[in-house]
């Protein structure tokens, strides 16, 4: 009894999409849920603007650990560092320091750790 080709030969093509696209798919899912729910407020240049700058730290963050992990190690505290390097970043600028002095600051806090 022969076994047909196409049950043994791997993943579905549906499979294989939403292995390549699945995220977008569902960013794109969050996205038109939400403009859905608040149009008028959500979907505007300075909301898509906010949206993007928040997004620029983890998107630092996620490039430096694709790195690690290309190279054979993975470091967990990451997220970590990122939170205390914010944090103080923060509270700096919330005691009117200078912005380039709060920034020096956070980078010397994350080289620390």
């Amino acid at each position: 009894m022969a076994v047909e080709p196409s049950a043994t030969s791997g993943p579905s093509r549906a499979r294989r999409i939403l292995g390549a696209f699945g995220p977008a798919i569902g960013l794109a899912a969050v996205f038109a849920l939400f403009a859905a729910l608040r149009f008028d407020t959500f979907v505007t240049t300075e909301n898509l603007v906010v949206i993007l700058l928040l997004t620029a730290v983890i998107g630092a963050g996620a490039i430096g650990m694709t790195i690690v992990i290309v190279s054979g190690g993975i470091d967990l505290s990451v997220g970590s560092v990122i939170a205390l390097v914010t944090v103080v970043v923060a509270l700096l600028i919330d005691a009117n320091v200078p912005a380039w002095l709060a920034a020096l600051a956070g980078v010397g806090t994350g080289a620390v750790c």
